[in-house]
């Protein structure tokens, strides 16, 4: 017998990643009866939605893995920001989840996913969320 946990890391809020996983626990169902898969959720949606397809899943934030004894702010220099955001420019990171923090700094890039245009009204567009926002690079 053996159990693994599985830490997506990236978002499997969308129904055709949904499915496909209702097709993946059926067959692992059948080709290992006696092993366990358990999905630790980044969010509560994303645990509503395993758990809907027959997962067993638990909501567990990537960041509960973070010490605070090493990722904190250091003690001589002044905070800045309530949060940084750290996510490439894309459609399918979900800066909004961030939007209604007060003092946030995104630290972002492109890779080419959307034309120079499109970087551009993507970073308009989370300048224009608060005043007290700010892009690091």
């Amino acid at each position: 017998r053996a159990t693994f946990l599985l830490m997506p890391n990236w978002t499997l809020e969308r129904p055709a990643v949904i499915e496909q996983i209702r097709k993946d626990l059926a067959w692992f169902a059948r080709t290992c009866p006696k092993h366990e898969l358990i999905f630790l959720c980044n969010t509560e949606e994303e645990r509503r939605q395993i758990a809907g397809v027959g997962g067993n899943a638990i909501f567990s934030n990537h960041n509960l893995m973070i010490s605070e004894d090493v990722f904190r702010p250091l003690p001589d220099v002044p905070v800045e920001y309530d949060a940084v955001y750290n996510g490439r420019i894309s459609h399918t990171k979900r800066h909004y989840l961030a939007f209604e923090i007060e003092r946030l700094v995104h630290v972002t890039s492109s890779i080419g996913e959307l034309p120079p245009a499109g970087d551009r009204a993507f970073i308009r567009r989370l300048q224009a969320q608060s005043p007290l926002h700010s892009i690091a690079n």
